[in-house]
């Protein structure tokens, strides 16, 4: 199978509309507007959230991440983004598109 039908059959996710977001020095400050929790992410996670304005998979976002990191090893930056994407889901800050 090749990566366009894995990107294709995987879940994906985008942002909730209702949250806040903010940059505060150099971190991206995210806040639930339900349980009011806010959350840190560093540049990487930033550019991962800005690209969940619009649902987009796994795959799509470790291949997005793999752009700007071409040298790193495509499997940690998997690893990486499906960690990211675990926690938002717990914070409730992303859902399945």
């Amino acid at each position: 199978m090749d990566d366009r039908a894995t990107r294709q059959q995987s879940p994906r996710y985008r942002r909730i509309s209702t949250a806040h977001s903010e940059v505060f020095e150099d971190e991206l400050i995210v806040l639930h507007p339900g349980t009011r929790h806010a959350y840190q992410l560093n540049a990487v996670a930033a550019v991962l959230w800005d690209a969940l304005q619009w649902p987009q998979s796994v795959p799509e976002l470790s291949a997005l991440l793999h752009e700007g990191f071409p040298s790193e090893d495509p499997e940690n930056l998997r690893r990486q983004v499906q960690s990211l994407v675990a926690s938002l889901l717990d914070g409730r800050l992303i859902e399945e598109a």
